[in-house]
């Protein structure tokens, strides 16, 4: 018996395998708002797993393909009545095929980052929109004896900052609009009641977080301005 290996288990997620028993129904309600806020109505659901966020795109009137490297969770997005495909880094579509390609937690699983965003931005005619764990703030966290929940992630090989995402994308795409999401309020541990009157005081701008977990990108096929 290996000592704390079921605390391992349960703390650190392996995403290789981590959506072959999810909840049908696990999606995060900002990310599809954020997606209803910024696609076209045919989308790609780059690195979809087993297409949560594909049937609920789907459920709200677009048109939505999903596509991911894992062939078993293609398997189970397919039977689930999603049109989804196993691909590797070069897709399978022919340029301008989507609207909008959407990347939500991806990117920091990638080993070629690069290649798939220039795919990406091949396949799309408007925009790729992408989320990322934030880690800025890292050093002041660990002083505090914190990290972020997303670096127990066993897999994710890249940690992003708004400054190195934004040198990577600007090279593939012309326009890139990166916001800070997901705040991290003060006190975050205390108590619900709490924490509610910490959200006020943020509406009021009586306090500010300072810590964000995501970081949301809306990168832009060509520039409009121009």
């Amino acid at each position: 018996m290996i000592i704390g290996e079921e605390i391992k288990q349960n703390t650190l997620r392996d995403t290789n395998n981590y959506y072959l028993n999810a909840p049908s129904d696990l999606f995060h309600p900002r990310l599809i708002d954020f997606a209803l806020q910024h696609c076209g109505k045919r989308i790609l659901d780059l690195g979809c797993a087993t297409g949560n966020y594909t049937l609920e795109l789907l459920k709200r009137g677009y048109t939505c393909i999903g596509a991911d490297v894992n062939s078993a969770y293609i398997e189970i997005a397919q039977k689930r009545g999603i049109e989804a495909y196993v691909v590797n880094d070069k897709l399978p579509f022919s340029d301008k095929s989507f609207d909008s390609v959407i990347m939500f937690e991806v990117a920091e699983h990638l080993s070629n980052p690069e290649v798939v965003f220039s795919e990406a931005s091949r396949v799309a005619r408007n925009n790729v929109i992408i989320s990322v764990p934030n880690c800025e703030g890292y050093e002041e966290l660990i002083k505090q004896g914190l990290i972020f929940e997303h670096f127990l992630d066993r897999d994710h090989k890249n940690m992003f900052t708004e400054t190195s995402l934004r040198k990577m994308l600007s090279g593939i795409f012309p326009v890139i609009d990166i916001q800070k999401g997901d705040p991290i309020y003060p006190l975050s541990l205390a108590n619900l009641s709490q924490n509610i009157i910490l959200r006020v005081l943020n509406k009021i701008h009586l306090i500010q977080p300072k810590y964000y977990f995501r970081l949301y990108v809306v990168a832009h096929i060509q520039d409009l301005n121009k």
